[in-house]
Parts: structure tokens; C-alpha cells; sequence
């Protein structure tokens, strides 16, 4: 069928296409219940320690994955920066054991032992 001068066919408008999302992979299976690929494996060895050893909270993928996106200002010891940074500790859940969460002028400050310290007890 000739098709007038002009008037080109028309194709249907495309659907859109979700946008592809890619779960993170969980690797391994602990008492932390494993951790996510992009987490580094020395961060959660540690953590998985510390929580054996009663020394901090037990906290779960999805909780963890939460608490990483609401990552607070941190003031403390550096030791701990990785465990605020990857969701294993933070202002909103118990502190570690013999440590304090206060309030600082900007952000969070956690005061206490060290993760070095409370492993050698």
C-alpha cells in the first residue's frame, strides 16, 4: 500500500524500559548474616569478632544496607569509622559495649574503647 507524500508511517511509541537494578551479592553466611560485595571483607571479619564477642550489636543486611544510606557526621576513634561507614554501628541502634553515642555540634561522637581495645579484653 503507497503511502501519501508526507504522512510517513507512524510506529507505535516505545515502551520505556525499567530501569535495570542490580542487587548487591551477599557473600558468606555469619551471625551478621554475610555481607554485601562492596563491603570490605578485613571490615566485616572484624565486626563479625566484636559481635561474637558480645562487644556489638547484631544487626541484619537489610538493617545494615538502611543505616548505610543515613550515614551521620562521625567524631571518634578512627577504628570505628569503617563500622559507621558500612551500617555495623550507629546513633539510631545500641552503642558498642562500654561506649557512648553523644550528640555533637555537627553529627555523632562516639566516645570510648576502641575495637582494638575491646577485642584484647
Amino acid at each position: 500500500q503507497m503511502v501519501p507524500a508526507g504522512e510517513e508511517r507512524q510506529r507505535p511509541p516505545e515502551q520505556p524500559k525499567a530501569p535495570i537494578v542490580i542487587k548487591p551479592v551477599v557473600v558468606g553466611n555469619d551471625m551478621l548474616g554475610g555481607r554485601y560485595r562492596d563491603c570490605p571483607e578485613e571490615v566485616h571479619a572484624r565486626m563479625v569478632q566484636l559481635a561474637r564477642g558480645g562487644a556489638v550489636p547484631l544487626t541484619t543486611l537489610p538493617q545494615r544496607s538502611a543505616l548505610e544510606r543515613k550515614k551521620p557526621t562521625f567524631h571518634g576513634h578512627a577504628e570505628w569509622r569503617d563500622a559507621v561507614r558500612w551500617g555495623y554501628i550507629h546513633p539510631t541502634i545500641k552503642a558498642p559495649r562500654d561506649c557512648k553515642w553523644a550528640k555533637a555540634s555537627v553529627g555523632w561522637k562516639l566516645t570510648g574503647p576502641s575495637p582494638s581495645e575491646l577485642l584484647a579484653n
